[in-house]
């Protein structure tokens, strides 16, 4: 019994030192991902779908805010940056002095 247990230790040792090697090599062991909200590699920069905008929130800082949405479409006075929905909404977010989202407002273009 002894040697089987440590029969199955080792097994798992090598497997577990294996993938560590693949991974130091640059071997992601993970899948790939499918298209997640807020996922910003498919979309042109400053436009975001609704599930993205219904996920942006206020307290954030600016590097949660682009890691969810991207860089913005445009910014105004260095504390609103616009994006555009793909619905046709323009979304303003409005940073505090602390660079925290004060506000999120949206509206139809026209």
């Amino acid at each position: 019994m002894r040697r089987f247990v440590a029969t199955l230790f080792s097994i798992g040792l090598g497997l577990s030192l294996s993938g560590a090697v693949l991974i130091a090599w640059g071997y992601d062991l993970l899948p790939e991902h499918e298209n997640v909200p807020g996922e910003t590699s498919q979309r042109p920069h400053g436009k975001i779908d609704f599930e993205t905008f219904r996920m942006i929130s206020t307290g954030m800082t600016r590097e949660e805010l682009l890691k969810l949405a991207g860089p913005p479409a445009g910014v105004r006075n260095e504390m609103v940056w616009v994006y555009y929905r793909d619905d046709g909404w323009l979304v303003e977010v409005t940073f505090s002095k602390f660079g925290q989202v004060a506000s999120v407002t949206s509206a139809r273009q026209r």
